[in-house]
C-alpha cells in the first residue's frame, strides 16, 4: 500500500471565486485608502488560506476491499469496501472512488467518522472486461472544512483479481475417445460402451456383459455368451489460438475458445492450450483454463505483454504444434480467419498463422477441416 502527500492542495471553484472577490476589494481599498475595505478583503481570502493548513488527516484512513478472486465478464459479484478512521481525531465526510482494471468504477459517500469508527459498504459490482489485475487503486477526497480546497489521497493496493471471458455456448469438440484404428496407437483405456463382438464366457468376465438373447439361441444354454465392447483409446485435445487483438471479432473468439475448452476438459485426457508468444498450458482444471484465456492478448503477445509480434518465430511455432501432435491428439485451431474452431488435419498447417505470415502474405495451403 502506498501513500501520497502534497504540500499545496488544489483550490475549488468556490475558493477561486473568493480569491477574485478579495483581490478586487483589496485593489479598491488601496486606491481609496480604505483600511476597513482592505480588512474585509483579507477576511474573504482567509478561508482559502486556512483550508490549506486545516487539512483533514486522510493519512489516518484505512480502506479494505474484499472480493472473489475470480469473476466472469458480464456477471455481478458481491464485494465489500470498508473505510475506517484510525486517527485520534474525527474525520469529516469524504468521497471514495475505487478503480480496478476489468471492473466498473464505483464511488461512495462516507459520512463523518469518529476516531476508531468505520463504514462498511456491501454492493454488487459488474465485471466489464476480461483480464488479470495485479493491483487496484482507491481514491479518497474531501473539500472540508471550508469547501475551498480539494484534499485527496491515493491508496494503491497489490492484489490479484482475474476476470474470465464472458459466458457463451460452447462448441462440442471431437470426442475424447477414438477407436485404435482412428487414433493410430494412442494409449488404451477401459473398453467403451459400444458392442464390438460376441464370444463365449471366460473366467473373470463380468456377468453384466452376458448377452442373454445370444445365450438362449445356443444349443447348450449353459454356455454363456458375452458382449465384447468396442476397444477405445484415450485422446487429448490441443487447442491452438491464432489471430490478433485488433481483429473485430477477437473477443468473441476468445470467449468461444475458452468455454469450448472447458467443456472438452471433461471428455479428454488433457487439454493443451497454445498461442504464439504465450507459454503453453496443459491440464484439465476449468478454472486454470479460464485463467489462461483471461490474459490472452492476441497474436504474438504473452499474458505479461513482454512479447511482441516481431519477436515471434512463426515457423518455430508451427514446428512446435506439429511436434506436440501425435497419436491420440486432436488438434483444433481457434482463429478469426475464418472465424471459429477448425479441426486441423494430420500434418496440416494452421489457418491463422503460417510461415507466410512473416512476409504478410496469405496462407495458400489452408485445408478444409477434417
Amino acid at each position: 500500500m502506498s501513500r501520497e502527500f502534497r504540500l499545496l492542495r488544489p483550490i475549488t471553484p468556490g475558493g477561486w471565486l473568493a480569491i477574485m472577490l478579495a483581490s478586487v476589494l483589496a485593489a479598491i481599498a488601496v486606491r481609496a485608502f480604505n483600511p476597513w475595505l482592505l480588512l474585509v478583503a483579507c477576511a474573504l481570502a482567509s478561508p482559502v488560506l486556512l483550508a490549506q493548513f486545516l487539512r483533514p488527516d486522510l493519512r489516518s484512513v484505512s480502506v479494505s476491499f474484499r472480493s472473489p478472486r475470480r469473476l466472469v465478464a458480464g456477471d455481478q459479484a458481491e464485494q465489500v469496501l470498508t473505510v475506517r478512521n484510525d486517527g485520534p481525531r474525527s474525520l469529516p465526510g469524504l468521497g471514495v472512488l475505487h478503480l480496478c482494471p476489468g471492473l466498473a468504477p464505483i464511488a461512495f459517500s462516507v459520512p463523518p467518522l469518529a476516531s476508531g469508527c468505520q463504514a462498511e459498504f456491501v454492493f454488487d459490482r459488474r465485471a466489464v472486461r476480461r483480464g488479470r489485475a495485479v493491483g487496484h487503486e482507491i481514491r479518497l477526497g474531501t473539500t472540508a472544512p471550508f469547501g475551498m480546497a480539494h484534499h485527496t489521497r491515493r491508496i494503491r493496493v497489490q492484489a490479484e483479481l482475474v476476470v474470465h471471458p464472458a459466458r457463451v455456448p460452447a462448441v462440442e469438440i471431437a470426442s475424447g475417445h477414438l477407436t485404435p484404428e482412428d487414433a493410430g496407437g494412442a494409449r488404451a483405456v477401459q473398453p467403451g460402451s459400444e458392442p464390438h463382438a460376441l464370444r463365449e464366457w471366460r473366467h473373470g468376465d463380468d456377468l453384466r456383459h452376458v448377452n442373454w438373447r445370444a445365450t438362449a439361441r445356443r444349443p447348450l444354454p449353459e454356455q454363456l455368451i458375452v458382449v465384447v465392447p468396442e476397444p477405445e483409446v484415450e485422446t487429448s485435445l490441443m487447442l491452438v489460438v491464432t489471430g490478433a487483438a485488433e481483429d473485430e471479432d477477437w473477443e468473441d473468439l476468445v470467449r468461444l475458445a475458452a468455454w469450448s475448452a472447458c467443456a472438452a476438459a471433461g471428455t479428454h485426457a488433457d487439454v493443451t492450450l497454445l498461442a504464439p508468444g504465450v507459454p503453453a498450458w496443459t491440464g484439465t482444471d476449468e478454472l486454470e483454463i479460464l485463467d489462461w484465456f483471461s490474459t490472452l492478448t492476441g497474436e504474438g503477445s504473452a499474458p505479461d505483454e513482454t512479447a511482441s509480434p516481431d519477436g515471434v518465430d512463426v515457423a518455430e511455432f508451427q514446428h512446435d504444434v506439429r511436434t506436440r501432435s501425435g497419436p491420440g491428439v486432436i488438434v483444433v485451431e481457434a482463429t478469426t480467419r475464418p472465424f471459429g474452431l477448425h479441426q486441423v488435419p494430420a500434418g496440416g498447417l494452421l489457418r491463422g498463422i503460417s510461415t507466410d505470415a512473416v512476409t504478410g502474405t496469405t496462407d495458400p495451403t489452408g485445408e478444409d477441416p477434417a
